[in-house]
């Protein structure tokens, strides 16, 4: 997808900086998804668990987030105007 001219932003809690080529990390929860097309959840970090999706809305391009690890409440996201996708939904 890189290769196509997509652009990622990290997250990982305990990693605070790695340089990985092509790959920005950010600093803190909110920079990873501010005007992000869309949340891709790959851990089960208990921050991530805690995102309310009511103050992030604005806050993004589109709202669709991707569970894969089925972490997130659903119905409050869907609720929220995101389009849920989560792992075996």
């Amino acid at each position: 997808l890189i290769g196509r001219g997509a652009s990622f932003v990290a997250l990982d809690p305990v990693i605070k900086d790695t340089d990985i080529n092509s790959l920005k990390v950010a600093k803190s929860i909110e920079e990873s998804y501010e005007n992000a097309d869309a949340i891709l959840l790959l851990t089960e970090w208990e921050e991530f668990k805690l995102i309310n999706p009511e103050l992030i809305i604005n806050k993004l391009k589109n709202l669709i987030v991707i569970d894969s690890r089925n972490i997130l409440d659903r119905k409050a996201w869907i609720k929220s105007g995101f389009k849920y996708i989560g792992n075996g939904w």
